[in-house]
């Protein structure tokens, strides 16, 4: 599956490094970048954020992990239905 994302999403954008920049209300900047290896079928996601609360930023990763979780059980279920 994701040997097809990269192949998809190098026909659009010409390249399976992406990145994307964002800002939250108190001005901290919150950098994500998504490297999709097509060979390996494999995703490396890097997270930078630059904000002190530690709080927000353990909310942040415990979202990221639900997220990556809710899509593995979807693929799966996807592939057994």
């Amino acid at each position: 599956m994701l040997s097809e994302i990269a192949r998809k999403t190098r026909a659009r954008t010409g390249t399976t490094h992406l990145s994307a920049e964002d800002y939250l209300d108190n001005g901290a900047k919150i950098t994500l970048k998504v490297d999709i290896d097509e060979q390996e079928a494999s995703i490396t996601l890097s997270f930078n954020l630059s904000v002190p609360n530690i709080l927000l930023l353990l909310i942040i990763i415990v979202c990221f992990f639900m997220i990556a979780i809710i899509n593995n059980v979807y693929c799966i279920l996807n592939k057994k239905l």
